[in-house]
């Protein structure tokens, strides 16, 4: 029993690492061929086998993830995507492994990936990617790329990568830790001139530096969920009104996507573009360039909800709901701030689809795991 144990966790580790390499050059100029691809995709799902078929399971546990593979396997019928499975194996796998260990292989892999990036476009091997970033209604700024292809992938990649780090280090997280991370914030933003992820980590910091403190945690306890919904209202309702609004409705959308550089108008795109599928479908974002000389939509959730479909978009949403719910019960607060941060975050990037950027889909589990009265400690 134990060796069976051991090997699910071995089996686990190497999924995340597989997955990791797989996505993880994703948004750079490093392009892994297809058939490298395909066999890390065909050894992901091996490993995914062979470390839930190693585990113990109650008839609760395996009835909810039957029903992850089941919507995951619609969507991919549907969009033929493998993405949305991928997220529903991470989630899943968490049964082998706790969110430590998890964390701290993303992590190890995510740092050695980026560190890989930025040497190569040091050493010119790929470009170093210099860009005039349009900042909306703050006028225009030069950002630094290093191997991404936009600079906002960068400044995205290291935020990530520091929040993965608190969740590593949960309650051992200090002043230093603080001080380092707001360090790294302004050298971030110096280099991408990236606003988004600047607010964003200041945002962090104060949840951070807050969290240990009784009025803090009421913070999180009574705004975490009112928060989520209205991330979530704001990302579908108002670039489907750009378009259909008259009026102040119309303006208020107008004035929200200056501010936001665009990005609901860039959203509004594809609901005058494509039919919104109950299983998702291929999003062409060439068709985007063809009909309006631009194809980039920076709003993960419209992506999300065209890309996996009603219900594959709507099974995400619920996951991170009853996630909130359940870390704000367990009071797991470091948790609950990274995984606000990444769902801000796909606000203005469209981060939530894909493992090259989420991380967060790991605490899907708690759905896995269900209501029990004895929590099995994460570490």
């Amino acid at each position: 029993k134990m060796i069976m144990e051991r090997n699910s966790k071995i089996f686990a580790v190497f999924f995340f690492i597989l997955i990791e390499v797989m996505y993880g050059f994703e948004l750079t100029f490093i392009r892994i061929p297809n058939g490298i691809y395909t066999i890390l995709l065909y050894a992901s799902v091996f490993c995914f086998i062979c470390a839930v078929s190693m585990t113990k399971w109650t008839v609760s546990e395996a009835m909810r993830a039957i029903f992850m593979l089941i919507i995951a396997l619609a969507v991919y019928i549907s969009s033929k995507e493998s993405l949305y499975l991928l997220l529903m194996f991470a989630a899943i796998i968490m049964h082998c492994i706790d969110y430590k260990k998890a964390l701290t292989t993303i992590f190890v892999m995510r740092l050695i990936i980026l560190i890989i990036v930025i040497t190569l476009s040091l050493f010119s091997v790929i470009p170093v990617n210099q860009m005039i970033v349009s900042k909306g209604a703050s006028g225009l700024a030069t950002g630094y790329g290093l191997g991404y292809i936009h600079p906002n992938d960068l400044a995205q990649a290291v935020f990530i990568l520091c929040i993965i780090y608190f969740c590593i280090k949960k309650k051992k997280i200090n002043i230093q830790n603080w001080s380092i991370f707001l360090i790294v914030t302004l050298i971030n933003y110096f280099v991408t001139k990236s606003r988004t992820i600047f607010i964003l980590s200041i945002f962090v910091l104060v949840e951070l530096i807050i969290q240990n403190k009784k009025m803090g945690q009421k913070v999180l306890k009574y705004g975490a969920i009112p928060l989520y919904i209205v991330v979530v209202l704001i990302s579908l309702i108002i670039p489907y009104l750009y378009n259909e609004a008259t009026g102040f409705l119309q303006r208020v959308a107008f004035t929200l996507n200056g501010i936001l550089s665009g990005r609901f108008s860039d959203a509004s795109m594809l609901f005058q573009r494509f039919p919104i599928t109950l299983f998702g479908q291929i999003v062409n974002t060439n068709i985007l360039q063809y009909f309006y000389g631009y194809n980039v939509v920076d709003n993960g959730y419209v992506f999300l909800l065209f890309n996996y479909g009603i219900i594959g978009s709507f099974i995400i949403l619920f996951m991170y709901f009853y996630t909130i719910k359940r870390l704000i019960k367990q009071k797991e607060y470091i948790y609950l701030i990274a995984i606000l941060s990444f769902l801000i975050l796909g606000m203005m990037e469209n981060a939530i689809r894909t493992v090259a950027v989420n991380f967060t889909m790991i605490f899907w589990y708690e759905f896995v795991r269900g209501h029990y009265k004895n929590i099995e400690p994460f570490y």
